[in-house]
């Protein structure tokens, strides 16, 4: 939240504070911990994963510093990891994430209007859910193939 928004913020950390309490009291803070940290755990681990993921594809082009600039890393640098529509509405559009790095001020919500308008941010190479799970492999960047290849694919040279 913005800097300005005090009451907005104050008010959120007075309901979750009066949630987790509140249940606590009802039920025992010792189950609330053994309830949510599990699925708090699982949540960070799948966010980490949807985030990263759209840096790993073997067509994912990565720049040295020189040869950097922002429009090129967010159409080549990262992909469109469609989504279901259900899991789109549930990650808050972070399939979308090359429009995000193109201008961090979209919201959320507005990132799919943008994908559908911009005909040049369509080029970028498109990910599925199956895809996404090969691409957790693709951990090395290889200079002289100019791609994210595998450790096997390293190893063979």
């Amino acid at each position: 939240m913005p800097a300005g928004w005090r009451r907005q913020r104050i008010a959120v950390y007075v309901t979750n504070i009066a949630l987790v309490g509140g249940i606590g009291l009802a039920v025992g803070f010792g189950r609330v911990a053994q309830s949510q940290l599990p699925i708090i755990a699982l949540t960070s681990i799948t966010g980490a994963w949807l985030f990263t993921v759209q840096h790993r594809s073997d067509y994912t082009v990565w720049a040295r510093e020189d040869d950097w600039d922002a429009v090129s890393a967010s159409l080549v640098g990262s992909t469109y990891l469609r989504l279901p529509r259900l899991l789109q509405w549930l990650t808050g559009n972070i399939g979308l994430h090359h429009v995000h790095h193109l201008n961090s001020k979209i919201p959320n919500y507005q990132l799919q209007q943008c994908h559908d308008t911009i005909a040049e941010i369509r080029q970028v190479p498109v990910m599925t859910l199956r895809s996404a799970f090969r691409a957790m492999f693709f951990t090395l960047w290889d200079k002289h193939r100019q791609r994210m290849v595998t450790f096997r694919t390293a190893a063979a040279g």
